[in-house]
């Protein structure tokens, strides 16, 4: 479950300048709905925490992580009727993507 940037760069199909435009995207949004999730998750707000992981899920599939992507579907799922059972395996998830992105 390792992020790439393979689907953008299919996406930006050469464009150097879309392909820079989606990463901006994932560095400015991502770290901030990260935080935003896990403040959501501590005050028990279970219906904002799986806002949250509907906006997260997209980045997932943006950085090629079907799995995640498939697991971000159940557990936003979950937390709709306030099961956030699952929470330590979809915070492992958001600091691989966290570390992924601050190093491109």
């Amino acid at each position: 479950m390792q992020p790439n940037l393979s689907y953008i760069k299919q996406l930006a199909d050469g464009s150097i300048t879309f392909e820079q435009k989606m990463i901006g995207i994932l560095k400015c949004e991502f770290p901030i709905e990260k935080v935003q999730y896990e403040n959501a998750i501590e005050n028990k707000d279970f219906h904002q925490a799986a806002e949250l992981v509907h906006k997260i899920k997209h980045k997932l599939g943006m950085l090629s992580m079907e799995k995640a992507y498939e697991k971000a579907i159940s557990f936003e799922e979950a937390l709709k009727i306030a099961n956030a059972s699952d929470h330590d395996d979809f915070l492992t998830i958001l600091d691989i993507v966290e570390n992924y992105i601050s190093n491109l």
